[in-house]
């Protein structure tokens, strides 16, 4: 295989690539509502232009999800997925630039969704775009995505592409970690959102001795478990399980005392920890509250998810990163969730991988280096003509 004219043409067409991803900002696709049908038609328009096939699956009309194939049909199938939605761009005069009019500068796209997840799937698509043209040479099928909803849960995404459309890969790249290129996530922690309510009783708040202050009761919980570290076994990749409490309410009147308060407490947890075990550890807790009377509620979680750290696509990244750009990618567990969840759920070996900085995703001034999404595809590339001969 010819790298070096498949590397000179990625290196030529940065022009492109630049353009494509600035036009794919410019698309205002806030989750909510989504719209991401509107970053869609920019999708589809590549792939008319370079003759890739393409399917669109919407659960809802508008939650546009675009799969272009390489191979079709050819085994093993590898998916790599990057997301249309974006996070809203919050105060406007925060912004140096438009936070939807993109300005590149100093090798930058700055830009509402330029790292999360733009870039990365405008990288994705000028990839394509070269294995088109050695589509003979691939030893598997290449399924290109451009999914609707990650930014909120993936109801209209992911989820719905694997629980009802049926996406299946053998293995999926997803390229929304922020890790520069420099990393890949095998690991990540699971998420419970967790309702505390504090009981107590109401009260005239002139006397307040003949009540019981919910609040009160909630306070000293809160600054009783600040300190606790919740029951867990040490993880080779992940930290230690967090929690914060996020959510917070109390009271019905200024004049009388209260007698029910809540908050919600999110936590991140590790392999081996359920939710079960988490309310446990609150409910010990919570027994130290003289007086206090409390109930605990699951909201909504999802589990921890790990993949094999000796699989063949994590072997199969690092040797053509260190081969072609000398990097040595190091492996690392997050505390967020990817779209790496849902399919590593369904016995899908998915990893996180790709450029892009987590430090600036979802923040003003929001950018990612062009160098990066250069990098990218000159190691995808090769990765998935290895994978094709290594399975």
């Amino acid at each position: 295989m010819d790298f070096e004219k498949i590397f000179k043409s990625i290196s030529e067409s940065e022009k492109e690539l630049i353009d494509l991803t600035c036009d794919l900002i410019r698309k205002k696709t806030v989750n909510p509502p989504g719209d991401e049908y509107l970053a869609g038609e920019i999708v589809t328009d590549f792939f008319k232009k370079y003759g890739i096939e393409y399917e669109i699956f919407e659960k809802e009309k508008g939650r546009v999800n675009i799969l272009g194939y390489i191979n079709k049909g050819k085994k093993p199938s590898v998916l790599l997925a990057g997301h249309l939605d974006v996070v809203p761009e919050g105060d406007p005069e925060s912004w140096t630039y438009p936070p939807f009019e993109p300005v590149v500068k100093d090798g930058k796209i700055f830009g509402r969704g330029s790292t999360d997840n733009k870039g990365q799937t405008a990288a994705l698509l000028m990839a394509a775009k070269e294995m088109k043209k050695i589509e003979n040479d691939l030893g598997c099928e290449v399924v290109i995505g451009a999914v609707a909803d990650e930014e909120l849960g993936s109801t209209f995404g992911m989820v719905y592409l694997v629980n009802e459309v049926g996406i299946l890969p053998d293995f999926a790249i997803i390229p929304d970690i922020g890790g520069g290129n420099r990393a890949i996530d095998i690991a990540e922690k699971g998420l419970v959102n967790i309702k505390v309510i504090s009981f107590g009783k109401k009260a005239h708040s002139s006397l307040p001795h003949l009540g019981l202050n919910a609040i009160d009761k909630l306070a000293e919980f809160i600054k009783k478990l600040e300190p606790i570290i919740l029951t867990h076994q040490p993880h080779p990749i992940l930290n230690a399980p967090t929690k914060s409490v996020n959510i917070i309410h109390g009271g019905a009147a200024h004049n009388i005392v209260p007698d029910k308060a809540e908050v919600v407490i999110n936590v991140r947890y590790l392999p081996g920890m359920t939710p079960e075990s988490i309310i446990e550890d609150l409910k010990k807790v919570s027994a130290k509250v003289k007086k206090g009377k409390f109930e605990f509620q699951v909201l909504d979680y999802l589990v921890p998810t790990e993949v094999a750290p000796d699989n063949v696509l994590v072997k199969v990244l690092k040797e053509n990163a260190k081969k072609y750009l000398n990097i040595d990618l190091k492996l690392i567990g997050l505390g967020g969730a990817t779209v790496c969840k849902q399919l590593i759920e369904k016995g899908i070996t998915a990893v996180g991988f790709g450029p892009g900085s987590d430090a600036v995703a979802h923040m003003s001034d929001e950018y990612v280096n062009i160098k990066e999404l250069v990098e990218f595809q000159k190691i995808i590339i090769p990765t998935l003509i290895d994978l094709g001969k290594n399975v």
